[in-house]
Protein backbone atom coordinates (compact mmCIF):
# COMPACT_ATOMS: atom_id res chain seq x y z
CA UNK A 1 0.00 0.00 0.00
CA UNK A 2 1.56 3.62 -0.54
CA UNK A 3 2.23 6.28 1.66
CA UNK A 4 1.13 9.57 1.27
CA UNK A 5 3.35 11.16 3.94
CA UNK A 6 6.26 9.49 1.71
CA UNK A 7 6.28 8.76 -1.49
CA UNK A 8 8.70 6.61 -2.01
CA UNK A 9 7.44 3.65 0.67
CA UNK A 10 4.96 2.19 1.07
CA UNK A 11 3.21 0.16 4.10
CA UNK A 12 3.95 -3.73 4.36
CA UNK A 13 2.10 -4.87 7.77
CA UNK A 14 3.47 -2.73 10.24
CA UNK A 15 6.49 -1.60 7.96
CA UNK A 16 7.58 1.04 6.52
CA UNK A 17 9.48 -0.45 3.50
CA UNK A 18 11.40 1.00 0.51
CA UNK A 19 13.52 -0.53 -2.07
CA UNK A 20 16.69 1.29 -4.08
CA UNK A 21 18.72 0.66 -6.48
CA UNK A 22 22.12 2.46 -5.73
CA UNK A 23 24.26 1.34 -8.98
CA UNK A 24 25.86 -1.14 -7.65
CA UNK A 25 27.27 -3.52 -4.41
CA UNK A 26 29.66 -0.55 -3.45
CA UNK A 27 26.80 2.29 -3.78
CA UNK A 28 25.37 0.29 -1.86
CA UNK A 29 27.35 -1.02 0.93
CA UNK A 30 28.46 2.78 1.27
CA UNK A 31 24.20 4.02 1.30
CA UNK A 32 23.78 1.37 3.89
CA UNK A 33 26.62 2.69 6.68
CA UNK A 34 25.58 6.19 5.60
CA UNK A 35 21.83 5.00 6.48
CA UNK A 36 23.29 3.19 9.52
CA UNK A 37 25.01 6.20 10.78
CA UNK A 38 21.21 8.01 10.91
CA UNK A 39 20.12 4.86 12.77
CA UNK A 40 22.15 5.23 15.15
CA UNK A 41 22.15 9.03 15.76
CA UNK A 42 18.11 8.73 16.28
CA UNK A 43 18.60 5.73 18.46
CA UNK A 44 16.13 3.56 15.62
CA UNK A 45 17.47 1.21 13.45
CA UNK A 46 15.63 -0.76 10.38
CA UNK A 47 16.29 -3.73 8.55
CA UNK A 48 18.87 -3.52 5.87
CA UNK A 49 19.05 -6.07 2.86
CA UNK A 50 21.73 -5.33 0.87
CA UNK A 51 21.98 -7.38 -2.29
CA UNK A 52 24.04 -6.88 -5.70
CA UNK A 53 22.46 -3.88 -7.05
CA UNK A 54 19.51 -3.24 -4.57
CA UNK A 55 18.84 -2.17 -0.79
CA UNK A 56 15.29 -3.01 1.02
CA UNK A 57 14.97 -0.58 3.56
CA UNK A 58 12.05 -1.82 6.43
CA UNK A 59 11.38 0.40 9.55
CA UNK A 60 8.94 -0.66 12.14
CA UNK A 61 9.08 0.24 15.91
CA UNK A 62 9.84 -3.09 17.24
CA UNK A 63 9.40 -1.96 20.86
CA UNK A 64 5.55 -1.15 20.27
CA UNK A 65 4.90 -3.49 17.06
CA UNK A 66 4.03 -0.79 15.28
CA UNK A 67 4.44 2.12 12.76
CA UNK A 68 5.17 5.15 15.24
CA UNK A 69 6.59 9.05 15.03
CA UNK A 70 10.17 7.17 15.32
CA UNK A 71 9.77 5.33 11.75
CA UNK A 72 8.04 8.89 10.37
CA UNK A 73 11.49 10.71 11.23
CA UNK A 74 13.62 7.99 10.47
CA UNK A 75 11.81 7.65 6.83
CA UNK A 76 12.26 11.37 6.16
CA UNK A 77 15.64 11.58 7.23
CA UNK A 78 16.67 8.71 4.92
CA UNK A 79 14.66 10.59 1.81
CA UNK A 80 17.12 13.59 2.92
CA UNK A 81 19.98 11.45 2.34
CA UNK A 82 18.83 9.90 -1.32
CA UNK A 83 17.81 13.68 -1.99
CA UNK A 84 21.66 14.74 -1.98
CA UNK A 85 23.72 14.11 -5.07
CA UNK A 86 26.08 11.24 -4.69
CA UNK A 87 30.08 11.62 -5.87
Amino acid sequence: MPNARHPRWRIDSDELVTQITPGNFQQGLLLLNAIGYLAEKHQHHPVLTLGYNRLEIRLTTHDANALTIKDDHLAREIDRLLAEPQN
